[in-house]
């Protein structure tokens, strides 16, 4: 009998064997329905009854492949998400789904880092909507959002979403997951301008005087989704580029123009606009690394020679 009723052949439509020889009670065609407590018991008619058990059966099911659902308003432009305007408000940007499971499974997300993935969502941060429902087949579905202030540090991140099945046996609780990449949309932010060494390639080529000595460019940098366009106001007054504006990119180079006044880069798009301004003398004791320069040469390059 199975979890004390007693059953018959027809209750498991001839799915129930015995071995002869080694008397081991054959189920095929398992089902999650199976699980329960099995006791033997043989009565021979001139001697008392005789009992073997309970044996306990406990059937588990693995899930179907993860899903991972986003937002529908981010689905036309691969997961693009526009940064949260309240830097402690959370948006739920893609939900994880588990089904087809039992018993039921536990879930968390992860981030790719420059040291490996860390954990950022567990179901213990959301137990009101991350409890495990039982389904009508006798399986569970579990979901678990991926609910986060969006920050310009996730852009072009891999989200992933892990899954595994405790109360199975653990050479068969094999985690699975599923991964997402966000696209965060941002406005400008960290623009800053630098002197840097002239590669011979320019930013506007027609700025750039062949004939004449340039060794140097200052080149204005930003950190925005989408790239933004820029415009630099020149020392001597002239705006780069000269057509008003440069093509959507992340950098732009102009010529180092030695007037001792200051250059002014503007980096705009679609979501805001971010100003700098740095002087030439600035410029010229700082290089794109930060060393001091003297005289030509790197500070580290006259304690080279000093020592």
């Amino acid at each position: 009998y199975d979890n004390n009723q007693f059953f018959n052949a027809d209750q498991f439509s001839n799915r129930v064997r015995m071995d002869k020889d080694t008397n081991d009670l054959i189920i095929t065609d398992a089902q999650l329905a199976d699980s329960g407590s099995y006791t033997l018991t043989i009565t021979p008619p001139d001697r008392a009854a005789t009992s073997w058990g309970p044996y306990k059966i406990a059937m588990y099911k693995r899930p179907e492949p993860l899903l991972i659902n986003s937002s529908p308003a981010y689905k036309n432009n691969e997961h693009a998400i526009k940064i949260s305007d309240n830097p402690t408000q959370k948006k739920v940007i893609a939900t994880c789904i588990a089904k087809g499971a039992a018993p039921a499974m536990k879930l968390h997300w992860k981030i790719d880092t420059e040291n490996g993935q860390t954990v950022i969502v567990t179901q213990g941060d959301q137990p009101q909507n991350s409890e495990p429902v039982f389904e009508a087949d006798g399986t569970y579905t579990t979901k678990l959002d991926l609910d986060i202030v969006v920050e310009s540090r996730f852009n072009g991140k891999n989200f992933i979403c892990q899954a595994e099945q405790p109360g199975i046996p653990a050479d068969e609780n094999v985690k699975i997951t599923n991964s997402m990449m966000v696209n965060v949309l941002f406005p400008p932010e960290d623009t800053r301008l630098e002197m840097v060494e002239f590669t011979g390639i320019s930013s506007d080529p027609n700025s750039i005087d062949s004939n004449s000595p340039v060794q140097r460019e200052v080149v204005c940098r930003s950190n925005a989704n989408p790239p933004p366009r820029f415009n630099i106001s020149m020392p001597s007054g002239a705006l780069m580029p000269r057509g008003g504006a440069s093509k959507p990119m992340l950098s732009y180079r102009v010529p180092f123009e030695n007037s001792g006044l200051d250059y002014r880069c503007t980096a705009r798009n679609s979501l805001g606009v971010e100003n700098v301004q740095r002087s030439v003398d600035d410029l010229m004791n700082l290089d794109a690394g930060g060393s001091t320069i003297i005289f030509g040469l790197p500070l580290w390059a006259w304690i080279i020679i000093i020592l």
